[in-house]
């Protein structure tokens, strides 16, 4: 890096985490950085690890704040010792830890889905511009540096370089927008547009996913939810087929279970009373056998419709 700060404008999907682990441990290897803090949404904050411990090919000590504010302030003094010394932090809390951060004060600074900056006015914002200014590298990562206005890139490049556009909002705005409406307060316009472009490509580096013709087919694979996008693959239909089927056939169990037990309770409760009756009335055995042959017709269509069942979700339900 050439310059105190770079903006990674990387279409989601192009490797800016990659690319931003490579850059970091180049530094570490030049020497020229030994404290690293990332700054990201919450939703994200474990990725950054799991990424590290899969990308890195340096020595490196990751901690991810979380817990109290006492724990995540004792976590920010410890982290001292031998490779990189990283810390993950979400946006919530890294204004609120701003004076142990300083304290700590990281060589390099990251801000993943940097747009969560672009209100210059927002506490996060404001902490992240002061932090940026004691650190030597700040690297900014988005796909979408303008969200609502080309306005919003200010914030983030003030926490990234402050001489690319100033350290005023109001300048900023007055030389790029066009003002009017009530009082005159309103943006109806903008203007300076191409010389706005440029000076943010002067620190940027711009992929779109459309321009990486390179890139692999995106295949999900979550086997949490089944959510399987995977073709041409015998071995996982197959698994998928004959699980569906095991499924069905579970549910038909559960479905005739009531017929059976009801099949057996009487069973067993016709042999039960024919131990008392049998010997003192002729016409109990008549009612005996009766009712036997009506349980056994009963578990007769139990386990034919079963059978049948089965043949039908094998051929017709899953087919081959």
């Amino acid at each position: 890096m050439t310059s105190k700060g770079c903006a990674f404008l990387m279409d989601m999907g192009t490797g800016k985490t990659i690319t931003t682990i490579a850059l970091a441990g180049t530094l570490h290897h030049k020497h020229k950085i030994t404290q690293m803090l990332v700054v990201c949404p919450k939703s994200i904050v474990d990725v950054w690890e799991q990424e590290f411990e899969k990308f890195a090919d340096f020595p490196y000590q990751l901690a991810v704040l979380d817990g109290t504010s006492a724990k995540k302030a004792d976590t920010i003094r410890y982290m001292i010792g031998n490779g990189l010394q990283i810390i993950v932090v979400n946006y919530e809390s890294c204004w609120r830890l701003e004076a142990e951060l300083t304290r700590w004060h990281p060589d390099m600074i990251v801000c993943d889905e940097s747009s969560k900056i672009k209100n210059p006015q927002a506490k996060c914002s404001k902490a992240l511009h002061r932090l940026g200014k004691i650190s030597s590298y700040n690297l900014i990562l988005t796909g979408t540096p303008i969200t609502n206005s080309p306005l919003d890139f200010f914030s983030q490049y003030k926490f990234l370089d402050e001489s690319i556009f100033g350290g005023s909002f109001y300048s900023f705005r007055a030389y790029y927008a066009i003002l009017g409406g009530f009082q005159n307060h309103q943006i109806v316009g903008y203007k300076h547009l191409a010389e706005l472009v440029e000076k943010a490509h002067s620190i940027a580096y711009r992929i779109r996913i459309d321009e990486a013709v390179d890139l692999p087919e995106f295949v999900e694979f979550r086997m949490h939810d089944l959510s399987i996008l995977c073709h041409n693959t015998k071995i996982l239909k197959k698994w998928y087929r004959d699980s569906l089927f095991q499924y069905i056939l579970l549910l038909a169990v559960v479905a005739h279970i009531n017929l059976l037990l009801f099949a057996f309770f009487h069973l067993a409760f016709y042999c039960y009373f024919s131990l008392f009756a049998y010997k003192n009335c002729i016409s109990c055995s008549l009612c005996l056998h009766l009712h036997l042959a009506h349980i056994f017709h009963i578990l007769k269509k139990y386990f034919t419709s079963f059978f049948l069942l089965h043949i039908l979700v094998k051929r017709l339900i899953i087919p081959e």
